[in-house]
């Protein structure tokens, strides 16, 4: 499950593994599928920001450090 969580932030995966028999489990299954997505997005997004965050700290700190 977790390659095919994986493999769908890049657009690739197929959904036929999420159908079901009955309509509110795929109801519930999509929905969830949604959420991780657009939670992995801002995760990724966030850690970005973080990373670009600390290395403009770093340059600072070696800018003034040096005359």
């Amino acid at each position: 499950m977790l390659k095919h969580f994986l493999w769908s932030l890049l657009g690739i995966a197929d959904l036929e593994p999420l159908d079901s028999v009955d309509s509110p489990s795929v109801i519930l299954v999509y929905f969830l599928y949604g959420v991780f997505l657009i939670m992995a997005v801002i995760l990724l997004i966030n850690m970005m920001i973080a990373l670009l965050s600390n290395t403009y700290q770093q340059v600072a700190v070696r800018t003034q450090v040096l005359p």
